[in-house]
């Protein structure tokens, strides 16, 4: 949730790109939804790599709510 690269180790068995080139990129758009993704959006937005979240209104409250400790 705070945005921080966790388990920089397990990179061996995960099909994505360097963290490098991620934070390279110019436009980064994140696509994601649902109640069970709230957590990992936040951590997401908080690394700074994203440009723009494409998500539903509900998960948007969420993220939002959790983002301001208003759960």
């Amino acid at each position: 949730i705070n945005g921080k690269i966790l388990n920089e180790d397990m990179q061996d068995y995960i099909l994505s790109i360097p963290k490098e080139r991620l934070f390279g990129i110019k436009k980064l758009i994140g696509i994601a939804g649902g109640p069970n993704k709230v957590k990992a959006i936040l951590g997401a937005l908080k690394t700074g790599a994203l440009d723009v979240l494409i998500t539903d209104e509900v998960t948007a409250e969420k993220v939002y709510k959790m983002n301001n400790n208003l759960t």
